[in-house]
């Protein structure tokens, strides 16, 4: 499930056309894409943060023991929503970054958009000033 104001902070970050009304996915056949158009960029977003451990804790933590596992899914369970609003690494994949070429770029977009495509609410477009803009 998309959380709507998750994707409506990830999308005012950018502050500027276009505008992904209604957040209604957007159906697109990436192989078809990808025959007249090219991606100039890609980002990949990474929300990997975890809870920290108590201070008060911290002497006497021992990941192999039960009761610290169970605490710790515990934090992790209560922690879910503030880590899925801190992005806290992007990586850009855009043509010379990392030695990576056009037609890598390409692959690497045309794969994401096949692997996300067939989930339901997770792809949304938008077409501005001759672009496209994808949003997964």
């Amino acid at each position: 499930m998309v959380d709507a104001g998750l994707l409506q902070e990830a999308i005012d970050r950018f502050n500027r056309p276009p505008y992904y009304a209604d957040y209604k996915p957007a159906i697109v056949d990436p192989d078809a894409l990808f025959e007249t158009h090219y991606c100039v960029e890609m980002a990949e977003n990474f929300y990997d943060s975890e809870p920290e451990i108590p201070t008060d804790l911290l002497d006497t933590w021992d990941f192999d023991d039960p009761k610290c596992k169970e605490t710790w899914r515990s934090m992790r369970a209560d922690y879910e929503p503030q880590r899925l609003a801190l992005n806290n690494w992007q990586e850009i994949y855009v043509d010379g970054n990392w030695g990576l070429t056009q037609k890598k770029i390409d692959f690497l977009a045309c794969k994401t958009l096949k692997d996300y495509c067939d989930k339901d609410n997770r792809v949304f477009g938008a077409y501005y000033n001759n672009d496209i803009y994808i949003y997964i």
